[in-house]
């Protein structure tokens, strides 16, 4: 369960001074929750994640004199290249997820499955409509349908062999389009 409290009580929690929250929070390093109030341990996470560790250790510094402050060392120079590289990947993943590249699975299979129904959908009634428009006697026309019923079966398993159930775009039953 979260737990709620004001700027005080986060500067409490995170061992600095009001100030040093303010200052987090309008450089949007840090934010409040609906209510009004910080999250207190969503906004250390934010803190931490958002704020450069000599900064956080000037702040402790504040807060704490006996303290010494953060060294400069090469963890704050790792810091600086991580926070870079997950930068570099949240914005290639904003692009990715902009220039629609980026799909959920389960989305894909149901637009194939629609697109698969509507396709089938769409050539049910030619068998009929070739066999009364072209054939000359009911033998001939009776001949035209079931090749054409033949060739949608040859459809009908592409699709199966796809991955699409067929139970889902409505193939099992051959002269209807419907289960």
């Amino acid at each position: 369960m979260a737990r709620y409290g004001s700027g005080a009580a986060l500067a409490r929690e995170l061992g600095l001074t009001r100030q040093a929250v303010s200052k987090a929070e309008a450089a949007g390093r840090i934010t409040r929750a609906a209510s009004g109030e910080f999250d207190l341990d969503a906004a250390a996470i934010q803190y931490r994640l958002h704020t450069d560790p000599d900064q956080q250790g000037r702040a402790l510094g504040q807060q704490r004199a006996s303290m010494p402050a953060a060294p400069v060392t090469t963890a704050s120079e790792d810091w600086h290249k991580m926070r870079a590289r997950a930068e570099a990947l949240k914005s290639d993943l904003e692009y990715q997820e902009l220039a629609g590249l980026l799909v959920r699975r389960e989305d894909e299979a149901r637009a194939g499955r629609a697109l698969a129904a509507s396709i089938v959908t769409q050539l049910e009634p030619l068998p009929d409509r070739f066999a009364a428009e072209f054939g000359t006697d009911d033998a001939m026309r009776g001949k035209m349908r079931q090749r054409l019923r033949e060739e949608l079966d040859r459809i009908r398993a592409a699709f199966s062999g796809a991955g699409l159930a067929e139970e889902t775009i409505g193939l099992n039953n051959p002269g209807t389009g419907h289960a």
